[in-house]
């Protein structure tokens, strides 16, 4: 079974005192995977490969 989208398939791990609280009315926001360019290696290109292959995420 796949998890639906925009779903993680394990639970997110949250620092104590810290909730995700979804606003259904709020404007979509638009990130982007950056990193230092002196910290670039493989893992972090499968990363953002992998990223870019699965595209916006609505959440």
């Amino acid at each position: 079974m796949r998890p639906a989208a925009g779903r993680s398939r394990r639970p997110v791990q949250q620092p104590p005192g810290i909730v995700f609280l979804p606003v259904p009315d709020a404007p979509t926001l638009q990130w982007a995977l950056t990193w230092r360019s002196t910290d670039d290696n493989p893992t972090i290109r499968a990363l953002a490969e992998t990223a870019a292959d699965l595209g916006p995420i609505a959440m």
